[in-house]
C-alpha cells in the first residue's frame, strides 16, 4: 500500500511540476519555501543543538498558537530537549517567528516523499515528534518508526467529512496509523473514530483540547491606545472586526457592515482575509462597493487614516493583538461552505463577544461548549449578523456578561498541555 501511495504522489507531482518550476524561476519567498520543504536549506541553527530537539508539527496560525503553551511546559519538563517547530503554511511560519518565540528554531515541514522525509530527519535527529491535531504522513511516520523515534498526534481530532475519508480507506490508515505511538484526542468521539480507522484501542485516550489552553498576554493599556492612535481611532470608537474571512465571505460581511452603519453611522470595520495573496482581491471587494479604505500596511509607512470606514488588515501576525481594540468580533470562514471556521477562542481571550457563522466544523466542539455556556452566537445568515451585532454595540452590560461565561469556559476546559506532557514523559520512559 505503501508504493501504491507513493506511486499516486510521483504521478501527481509531475502532473503539477510546471508550477514548482514557475515558483523557482520567478518568485523568490516562494522558492525559499519550496527548497526548505524539500529538506534542503534548513535553518543552521539546528546544528547547534547537543540534544536530539522534539519536533512540533502545527499546521497553520490557529495551531501555532496552541503549540505555544505546549512548547513552554515540555521546555520546563525537559530542559535539556530543543524545540523545533515546523509549519505547512507561510502565514503559519510568520505567525511562528513573531509569538513562538520560545522554540529553538522555526522550519517548513517537509514534503512527505520518502527521500525528502528521511533527508529531514538526519537533518532534524528528532528524540519525539508531535503532530498537533490530525495530520497524517505516511512516509514520515513510517521513516519515524524505522528509526525508533516515536510519534504522538495530540489534541488529535477527525471530522465528520475526514471521518468518511479515513473509514473508506481504512484498510491503509490502519497500517498507517500502527506507526505511531500515542494519539491523545480531543473528544471520546474523536477517539472512537480514530480507533474506526484503525488505531490500537490502547494506544488511544482522551486528553482534550489543547487550544483550550491558549495563553495569549493581555495587551497592556499603551500597546491599546497605541493601536488606536495608528488607526486615527478614539477609544469611544465602535469597531467590528471581521477576522480570518475567505473568498465570497468578504462581500457578505462589507453588505452587512452597510446595513450597520445605517443605525450606527460611526461604527468602523477592520477586514482581515485570512490568506495574503488575497489582500488586493478583497481590496477590489470593498472598492466596488464605493466604500472607501485604507490599508494596514500604508498606516504602518505613515499614513493616515482620514475619513476611512474600512480599514484593510493585509498584515501578518497581528491579528490576536488587534482584537483587544474590537468591540464585537466576527470569526470567518464560517459563513462559506467548506471552510470550516477558524478559533473563536482568540477574541474570547481578549474580552471580546465573539459572532461567527453556521459552519464551523473544524471547532465544532468549542462552537458548542460557547454557545451553550452563552459565551458567543452563532448567527446562521448575514441578516442575522447584522442583527446581532447591533444588539451587542448597544449592550455594554450584554457585552461584559459574554466575555465572563468565555473566560470561564476556557477555564473550565483547560488542561490538555498537562496531559499531553504526561504522555510526553511516559513515552520517554518507555523508549529510555
Amino acid at each position: 500500500m505503501f508504493f501504491l501511495y507513493n506511486s499516486l504522489l510521483l504521478l501527481a507531482t509531475a502532473a503539477l511540476a510546471p508550477l514548482p518550476i514557475l515558483i523557482l524561476l520567478f518568485r523568490r519567498k516562494q522558492r525559499h519555501i519550496f527548497f526548505e520543504r524539500c529538506a534542503l536549506n534548513y535553518t543552521d541553527s539546528l546544528s547547534n543543538f547537543t540534544r536530539r530537539p522534539f519536533w512540533i508539527h502545527a499546521v497553520s496560525v490557529g495551531e501555532v498558537m496552541a503549540s505555544i503553551q505546549l512548547i513552554r511546559e515540555l521546555k520546563r519538563r525537559f530542559p535539556e530537549h530543543p524545540v523545533v517547530l515546523s509549519t505547512t503554511t507561510a502565514t503559519g511560519n510568520a505567525t511562528a517567528r513573531t509569538h513562538a518565540k520560545t522554540a529553538d528554531a522555526i522550519i517548513y515541514f517537509p514534503f512527505d516523499f520518502p527521500f525528502i522525509v528521511s533527508c529531514a530527519l538526519q537533518r532534524i535527529q528528532p528524540a519525539l515528534f508531535l503532530s498537533i491535531e490530525t495530520e497524517i504522513w505516511p512516509n514520515l511516520y513510517s521513516a519515524l518508526q524505522n528509526r525508533d523515534i516515536p510519534a504522538l498526534i495530540v489534541s488529535g481530532r477527525i471530522s465528520e467529512k475526514s471521518f468518511k475519508n479515513y473509514h473508506a480507506l481504512r484498510f491503509f490508515f490502519r497500517r498507517v496509523l500502527g506507526t505511531v505511538s500515542r494519539f491523545c484526542m480531543q473528544t471520546q468521539s474523536d477517539a472512537d473514530r480514530i480507533t474506526s480507522i484503525g488505531a490500537p484501542k490502547n494506544l488511544v485516550s482522551v486528553c482534550g483540547n489543547i487550544k483550550f489552553d491558549l495563553h495569549i498576554p493581555a495587551v497592556p493599556p499603551t500597546e491599546k491606545n497605541e493601536l488606536l492612535k495608528q488607526f486615527g481611532l478614539s477609544s469611544e470608537q465602535p469597531i467590528l472586526i471581521a477576522g480570518s474571512t475567505h473568498r465570497g465571505e468578504e462581500q457578505q460581511v462589507l453588505d452587512a457592515f452597510l446595513e450597520m452603519q445605517k443605525e450606527v453611522p460611526e461604527l468602523m470595520l477592520l477586514l482581515a482575509p485570512r490568506h495574503p495573496e488575497r489582500f488586493n482581491e478583497a481590496a477590489e471587494t470593498i472598492a466596488a462597493l464605493n466604500l472607501n479604505c485604507i490599508r494596514r500596511t500604508a498606516l504602518h509607512d505613515g499614513a493616515r487614516r482620514t475619513n476611512e470606514p474600512v480599514i484593510l488588515l493585509d498584515s501578518i501576525g497581528e491579528l490576536v493583538k488587534i482584537y483587544s481594540i474590537g468591540t464585537v468580533i466576527f470569526i470567518g470562514g464560517s459563513l462559506v461552505e467548506g471552510i470550516g471556521g477558524h478559533n473563536p477562542l482568540e477574541p474570547a481571550l481578549a474580552g471580546k463577544p465573539v459572532i461567527f457563522g453556521p459552519h464551523m466544523s473544524n471547532f465544532k466542539e468549542i462552537a458548542r461548549i460557547l454557545t451553550t455556556k452563552k459565551a458567543a452566537f452563532q448567527i446562521d445568515s448575514p441578516a442575522a449578523l447584522v442583527a446581532k451585532t447591533l444588539e451587542l454595540l448597544r449592550s455594554p452590560d450584554l457585552r461584559a456578561s459574554i466575555a465572563t461565561a468565555a473566560c470561564d469556559v476556557i477555564q473550565h476546559n483547560s488542561g490538555a498541555v498537562k496531559k499531553i506532557a504526561d504522555t510526553v514523559e511516559s513515552v520517554l520512559q518507555q523508549h529510555s
